[in-house]
C-alpha cells in the first residue's frame, strides 16, 4: 500500500540551469503523478542541489474528513534572501531554525520557494519573530532564579520588648 502523501528527494544539476518545483506544482515520479505540497529541505553540494518535498499522490482519493480547514486569519512574514550559489551559509537554512534579519530573530516555518536566476539562488521562507522577556519581566525572573540557587531562608524577627 503506498501512502496519499510522502516525502520525495529530488537531484538537480546546477550545470543544467534546473527549473526548481515550487509548491503548488506538480511532477512524475515513478510513474504517479504528484503535486508538491510543502519544500521540506534542501542542500547543496559542489554541483549537485537536492531538494526535498512533501508531495501528495494526485492518483489516489481524498476523503473530505482528511482535510483539514486551515484559518485564514494565519499569515505569517514572508521573507525573500537571495544568495549566491557557493555561498555555504545555504545549508544552515532549516526549517525550525532561528535567522537574523536587521537585528531581530525569526524562527523559520516553512520554505515558499526555490529558485535559480542566474548564478544566484532566490530563497523564500515564512518566519515567525522570537520576541525576548520585557526586561521588567526579566529582571524578576534573574531575581527569582538566584534566590532559588542561594537557598537562603528569610526568617521574620521582631524586636524583644522591653519590660516596665
Amino acid at each position: 500500500m503506498t501512502r496519499k502523501i510522502f516525502r520525495q528527494t529530488v537531484n538537480f544539476n546546477l550545470n543544467q540551469s534546473p527549473k526548481i518545483h515550487g509548491i503548488g506544482d506538480w511532477m512524475n515520479f515513478e510513474d504517479r503523478v504528484t503535486m508538491i505540497l510543502e519544500i521540506e529541505e534542501f542542500q547543496l553540494d559542489d554541483f549537485l542541489f537536492s531538494v526535498t518535498y512533501i508531495v501528495q499522490d494526485m492518483e489516489k482519493d481524498v476523503l473530505p474528513h482528511e482535510v483539514f480547514s486551515t484559518p485564514s486569519y494565519h499569515e505569517s512574514t514572508v521573507f525573500v534572501s537571495i544568495y549566491d550559489k557557493t555561498d555555504e551559509t545555504i545549508n544552515q537554512l532549516r526549517v525550525g531554525r532561528t535567522y537574523n534579519h536587521q537585528g531581530y530573530v525569526y524562527k523559520i516555518l516553512e520554505f515558499t520557494h526555490v529558485e535559480f536566476q542566474n548564478d544566484e539562488l532566490s530563497i523564500g521562507f515564512s518566519v515567525k519573530p522570537i520576541s525576548p522577556i520585557h526586561p521588567k519581566k526579566l529582571k524578576e525572573k534573574r531575581l527569582h532564579y538566584k534566590r532559588e540557587q542561594s537557598n537562603f531562608t528569610v526568617l521574620s524577627h521582631s524586636p524583644k520588648r522591653q519590660r516596665t
